[in-house]
């Protein structure tokens, strides 16, 4: 099943509930969670970093709670 690793952000209004559950959709479709930030851990951004399949990649860019969606490009080490 092919996917890519993408950063996940969302809306301030999140829960730590609410990531969880849109956390649990990527692994149950079958991708893979590689860094989860919870409201209360990190004050700057609230999501994950996740390997998405592409089969359900639309429905992430197109939600409401869902600030946005950036892929994660590897970088060359300096």
């Amino acid at each position: 099943m092919a996917e890519n690793d993408y950063v996940v952000v969302f809306k301030d209004t999140a829960t730590n509930d609410q990531i969880d559950k849109y956390a649990n959709r990527v692994t149950n479709a079958g991708g893979s969670i590689h860094s989860i930030y919870y409201r209360n851990d990190n004050p700057i951004i609230y999501g994950f970093i996740a390997g998405i399949p592409h089969h359900i990649y639309s429905s992430f860019q197109d939600d409401d709670l869902i600030e946005y969606v950036e892929d994660v490009e590897a970088k060359e080490p300096l």
